[in-house]
């Protein structure tokens, strides 16, 4: 029974030691197009033209908005924006939206997808906890993942 365990305990600490690089990086990418839309981008008005609520496996909702705003060269530009559970909430009520447009930014001649800059949550507020949590995952997964496999090799003859 503690030889099952211990072997279920050492793959979850390989599990975090793979998978909090994994998580670490992706968080870091998303901060990166954050920060680039937040100090390159454009503020504009973008016209809701619907938006679309996914439920995942475990009951988790998202939300995604389509909008329509116009770039800086006067043309229609078109994008779907995710928008977190709170501000989804105050765009919409009894299913139906009450407002037409919402403030965004871009990043006009890039494939970026445009930032809802009333969403605090999507803003990368929540990456930097995301972050720290990978990075720990990572230390945890790596340290205990080598003593248990340090200690465990040791067998009395």
């Amino acid at each position: 029974m503690l030889g099952w365990l211990a072997g279920k305990i050492r793959w979850l600490f390989v599990i975090l030691a793979l998978g909090g690089p994994v998580i670490g990086y992706l968080t870091w990418k998303d901060m990166q197009r954050v920060a680039q839309i937040k100090a390159e981008g454009i503020a504009a008005e973008a016209v809701v033209l619907g938006g679309n609520l996914r439920t995942g496996k475990r009951g988790t909702l998202s939300f995604d908005l389509e909008i329509v705003w116009k770039d800086d060269k006067d043309g229609d530009r078109k994008a779907k924006v995710g928008v977190s559970n709170d501000y989804a909430h105050t765009l919409i009520r009894d299913g139906k939206f009450v407002v037409a447009t919402i403030p965004i930014r871009y990043v006009p001649g890039t494939s970026l997808a445009p930032l809802a800059t009333a969403d605090p949550h999507r803003q990368g507020d929540d990456d930097a906890m995301f972050l720290t949590g990978s990075i720990l995952a990572t230390i945890v997964g790596i340290f205990g993942f080598l003593a248990m496999w340090l200690f465990g090799r040791r067998r009395t003859a």
